[in-house]
């Protein structure tokens, strides 16, 4: 009798507790709740999911260092430097430091006198640049720097000018006596035109020398700083190549007048070739 009270008590906790269990899940599926408990009957242990922030450590700027982008450095120009360059010798310079009328005076294999302005070109050379002393050429990428012959230079700087003293005709008016041996040697040699700084101006127009060598010829022939040379023998004067064909004249001719303003004075150099 005790043991089949037992088995009925027994029976009315079990169904009790199914009760209570249907009754929560009823409850939760009403309520819409997710589950807070997830059953694995499997004997894996489960594998721990990490946060998902990949995305983010391969972005750069965040974990992950920005690529450097290689900077390419420009190859620095092969140059060397001569004292020929295609046979060709560098006799003088006229450098123009406010426009690009500089002019490189070059002696050719034949004898020739070869003017260059910045730009022209020579065999395979391009002149790219001059200076009192030496003048740029490139070709192909490589640099070439043709330089006076040392020689030549010891030689104008030892060698002393004789000045000239100049005979007043007029007031607005100086003449000179020149050798015309000299002449020929100053131009055929290019020192005629080696220390002298000159530029082109508009107004008025020609060439103003702001500096001249006191032992050049052309000091010599009494050009001074501050002159503005506007014409030689009636032959306007703009640009260098202008002065150096004018004073290519000197070797012909038997009277040169060269015309320049002196504070604001016009003068004339007169020369007599003897």
């Amino acid at each position: 009798m005790q043991l089949k009270s037992e088995t009925t008590l027994n029976l009315l906790l079990v169904a009790l507790l199914a009760f209570s269990v249907a009754y929560f899940l009823s409850s939760l599926a009403l309520l819409k709740l997710p589950p807070c408990f997830h059953l694995n009957l499997s004997l894996k242990t489960p594998a721990t999911k990490l946060p998902t922030y990949d995305y983010m450590v391969a972005r750069e700027g965040f974990f992950k260092p920005k690529k450097k982008t290689a900077v390419a450095r420009p190859q620095p120009v092969k140059r060397k430097e001569v004292f020929t360059l295609a046979g060709y010798s560098l006799k003088g310079t006229v450098v123009c430091g406010q426009c690009g009328h500089s002019i490189a005076i070059l002696a050719a294999p034949d004898g020739r006198t070869v003017v260059l302005s910045v730009g022209s070109n020579l065999k395979n050379y391009t002149l790219k640049a001059v200076y009192p002393d030496k003048a740029v050429f490139e070709s192909g990428g490589r640099e070439v720097v043709l330089r006076l012959f040392k020689k030549e230079q010891q030689t104008a700087h030892s060698r002393p000018v004789n000045t000239l003293s100049p005979q007043p005709l007029t007031s607005s008016t100086l003449q000179y006596k020149v050798s015309r041996k000299e002449i020929i040697s100053q131009i055929s040699s290019g020192d005629f035109l080696r220390y002298i700084n000159i530029v082109p101006t508009k107004n008025p127009p020609g060439l103003r020398v702001n500096y001249v060598n006191p032992r050049s010829f052309i000091y010599k022939l009494g050009i001074r700083p501050g002159d503005i040379i506007t014409s030689i023998n009636g032959i306007e004067i703009r640009t260098p190549e202008d002065s150096f064909s004018a004073f290519e004249q000197l070797k012909n001719a038997d009277t040169v007048t060269v015309t320049v303003l002196r504070r604001g004075k016009e003068l004339k150099l007169h020369y007599e070739i003897e």
